[in-house]
């Protein structure tokens, strides 16, 4: 399980003195490391102020990140779009809550040490992905995988590696996974339960990575159990070792998810395998479109503009994605004709070509929506394919015959141009982290008005429900959302050290132990936003409004009121009444309906933008 190889060109390390070309190789690591947490640094100090106020997702995920470490430990991920059985089902485990605990404590456990924490788990997985490069093949291909995650973070933006958002939290550690299998091929074992732990981070944060994680280690394992077959006595020792100490980690990592089968009926591992065995829309199949989505995401002229999250895919050109695709064939060919001398390259183009090929069946099983943020995985593997060729290409140049060696300043310039690519991607990421905002600042700005004004009321018992020794079910009715800053308001109140739990509807999301019945709360505090649905709830005698919120401006308030006519007029006059009355209720639910007229999205979208006013009412529990 050596740190280097033989395998030349970029790749080798020049050894001077023993432990002293050591030290700098991983001087040279850590220097790097350093570069890529700058923007990291700097994005947090952008975040701190002014105070976020997490919502919807991020205020589920920061809510389960609190029950770490005590009798409500998660057992499962997130809620997601996931339907089995006629339930809501949540993503495969709870390692990431775990894992952001303990830096989420450290920095307060407030919304900004969500977002720290979720930092500090990107900075370690930079820096495993880092100390694999260096372990595997010395400090010119680390140079090249630190280049490389540094166009890779650019292209994801600064807010995908600070935000906590399961689909961005296991980014980088796909790329870890990679690099640990390519290491674990490479005979160095020590890596095996690195790969086990990076693999079941991604695959139980994300279901997307579910079938990727799993068929690569099917491959491990395979490869692994032929090497064992044929190894002698000594080595079979030692692959069983490392195999029963991975076993271990993977038994303990997954345990969890397990535990709650045997709780919960159907458990959450049946609702997930229902919603692939009988999914509710029809997959993508092996038909153009995968083929089509697959090879865009080989584009790497796309990767450092940033697309949207909700964007639909493809947002890269197959033909641009196509050319890599040759160029990466091209290197394997080439890599082939001297596997012998270049091992550590062939068995990086191996586990790169397995991780397309699963990529693309992976591309075939999505339904629904194809968006992109089910498909930020393809990026991680575009990378390596980029290593895998470039590493290919200098590897075989610096073996050339006598008289046709590459010239002295071939591999200056190389060095060069790596870190001309790794300086130019981290000043460019330094300079966004610089202008970060946190994710939905119109929904934090709405709490930030409402929840101290609440906060003070439920303490003070200006408000029925028995002050600070109160039981509260907390409740909305948004007009303008699908709930988003009630469960912020949840989050906020159990912050503040309040007794609150949500709707039984919610259970899912706000997880079975803060679901509160009526019978059992003593009153009921209830988010409301909407100009006629506040109306309504002021004319009850039986609440007591505590605090309200009105982000328009007299003139954004005459410019929403001309809007709004405009688009119930143009609803009535299509004969769609019931989506005109929905718009009341909710705007967009209203919008979602595929009988909405798409000449009107403009005008409700600057709708959207204005906003509506909101109000928080305490009453009693039946209310």
């Amino acid at each position: 399980g050596g740190a280097t190889s033989g395998d030349g060109g970029i790749g080798a390390v020049v050894v001077a003195g023993g432990h002293t070309g050591v030290r700098t190789a991983w001087l040279v690591a850590g220097l790097l490391l350093l570069v890529g947490g700058v923007p990291l640094v700097v994005a947090l100090i952008a975040l701190r102020d002014p105070r976020w106020y997490p919502a919807l997702d991020y205020a589920m995920i920061e809510l389960r990140v609190r029950d770490v470490a005590t009798s409500d430990a998660p057992m499962v991920g997130l809620a997601g779009r996931i339907y089995g059985y006629g339930q809501q089902g949540r993503h495969p485990g709870p390692i990431s809550f775990w894992v952001l605990w303990p830096a989420y404590k450290l920095f307060g456990s407030s919304g900004w040490a969500l977002q720290a924490a979720t930092a500090a788990v990107n900075l370690v997985a930079l820096g495993a992905a880092l100390w694999i490069a260096q372990r595997r093949a010395g400090r010119g291909v680390l140079l090249g995988v630190a280049a490389a995650l540094s166009l890779l973070v650019l292209g994801y933006g600064i807010d995908r590696v600070t935000e906590p958002w399961n689909p961005y939290m296991p980014m980088l550690w796909w790329v870890v996974f990679l690099l640990a299998v390519w290491s674990v091929v490479c005979d160095d074992l020590a890596l095996l339960p690195v790969a086990v732990f990076a693999g079941s981070f991604c695959a139980q944060t994300h279901v997307p990575y579910i079938g990727l994680v799993g068929g690569l280690l099917v491959f491990l394992a395979v490869v692994l159990v032929v090497r064992a077959w044929r190894a002698d006595g000594r080595r079979r020792r030692r692959l069983l070792g490392w195999g029963a100490l991975s076993s271990v980690v993977l038994a303990t990592l997954w345990l969890p998810p397990v535990i709650d089968r045997t709780r919960r009926s159907p458990s959450n591992i049946a609702i997930l395998r229902e919603n692939f065995a009988h999914p509710a829309e029809t997959p993508v199949g092996l038909g153009g479109r995968a083929v089509e989505v697959w090879l865009a995401h080989l584009d790497l002229w796309q990767l450092p503009q940033h697309g949207g999250s909700f964007d639909i895919a493809p947002l890269g050109s197959p033909v641009s994605g196509f050319a890599l695709l040759c160029a990466w064939a091209g290197a394997v060919a080439i890599t082939w004709r001297r596997r012998h001398a270049a091992p550590s390259i062939w068995r990086l183009h191996v586990v790169v070509a397995v991780a397309l090929l699963l990529g693309l069946v992976s591309v075939t099983r999505i339904f629904g929506p194809l968006v992109s943020y089910l498909l930020l995985w393809a990026w991680g593997t575009t990378v390596l394919v980029v290593v895998a060729t470039v590493w290919s290409v200098a590897s075989a140049w610096a073996a050339g015959p006598a008289g046709r060696c590459p010239p002295r300043w071939a591999a200056g310039g190389g060095v060069a141009v790596l870190l001309i690519s790794l300086l130019g991607s981290s000043a460019g990421l330094t300079g966004s982290a610089a202008r970060a905002t946190a994710h939905d600042p119109d929904e934090s700005r709405v709490l930030a008005h409402l929840v101290p004004d609440t906060v003070d009321a439920l303490r003070d018992g200006r408000a029925p429900g028995g002050g600070p020794g109160g039981r509260y079910l907390v409740q909305w009715e948004d007009a303008m959302a699908i709930g988003s800053a009630g469960y912020g308001l949840v989050l906020e109140l159990e912050r503040a050290g309040l007794d609150v739990g949500g709707q039984e509807r919610y259970a899912t999301s706000l997880v079975p132990h803060r679901v509160r019945r009526p019978v059992d709360a003593t009153a009921t505090v209830n988010f409301v936003r909407g100009d006629e649905v506040i109306e309504r709830w002021r004319s009850n005698p039986d609440v007591v409004e505590v605090a309200n919120f009105e982000p328009r401006t007299s003139a954004d308030l005459a410019r929403y009121q001309e809007l709004r006519t405009g688009v119930d007029a143009g609803l009535r006059d299509k004969g769609l009444d019931s989506l005109a009355d929905l718009m009341a209720q909710n705007v967009v639910l209203a919008t979602l309906d595929e009988q909405f007229p798409s000449e009107l999205q403009p005008e409700v979208s600057e709708m959207v933008e204005l906003g509506q006013p909101a109000a928080v009412f305490i009453g009693p529990p039946d209310v």
